[in-house]
């Protein structure tokens, strides 16, 4: 089956309901960058997204502006202090792709 990747987000620059990635690449054991099927990204612990989960891997990198980026609703925590609850986003690799070796 496929390796599962999960990438687990605790914490974000202080906004108690949403998130927003702009990229997250996947390198292979010489240091490539491997391309990721959209269809291999899943997401857990969520409200909702305002844009489609592929664009964490399509988006340009660094990008600033909510229209370039992955943005997502967020629980609000139980907890004591607020904030949120963690959240994330898995990558199912497929077997018969080359071997990841870091995310970026």
């Amino acid at each position: 089956g496929p390796q599962v990747i999960r990438l687990r987000v605790l914490s974000n620059w202080g906004d108690p309901r949403q998130c927003g990635l702009s990229q997250i690449e996947v390198l292979g054991e010489k240091g490539d960058v491997l391309r990721v099927p959209p269809a291999a990204l899943t997401l857990k612990g969520t409200l909702g997204g305002s844009t489609t989960l592929a664009r964490v891997v399509t988006a340009q990198a660094r990008a600033t502006s909510e229209r370039q980026m992955w943005v997502t609703t967020l629980m609000k925590s139980e907890g004591l202090g607020g904030g949120f609850e963690p959240f994330e986003i898995i990558l199912n690799w497929p077997p018969s792709a080359a071997a990841v070796a870091a995310l970026r």
